[in-house]
């Protein structure tokens, strides 16, 4: 999609810098939300904030790492952990945003 000339198609006249500006900041921010090794038993899926069910492989599933952790009664320590990374991810995207804004 081009969203340049999309938001112009409705009649607004968007400076081009601010354009690629947040657009590349939503480019950079997606990527603050990704595990290089991957989440539990699915290696392929690394973002922390959605991916598909592990049960049955479908349907988006908010903070599956989290999820997994109360899914497959995990310890009370691996519970806290998760939780944890989950928050320092989640502040880490919100700094970088700051900053890239």
């Amino acid at each position: 999609l081009d969203f340049t000339n999309a938001i112009r198609d409705l009649g607004s006249d968007p400076n081009i810098d601010d354009v690629i500006k947040y657009n590349d900041a939503l480019k950079h921010l997606t990527r603050q939300f990704l595990i290089s090794d991957g989440l539990p038993d699915r290696k392929y899926y690394k973002n922390v904030l959605v991916a598909p069910n592990i049960l049955s492989g479908y349907s988006a599933y908010p903070f599956p790492w989290i999820l997994y952790a109360f899914q497959f009664d995990c310890t009370d320590t691996y519970i806290n952990e998760t939780v944890y990374n989950t928050i320092e991810i989640i502040e880490s995207a919100t700094d970088f945003l700051y900053s890239y804004l």
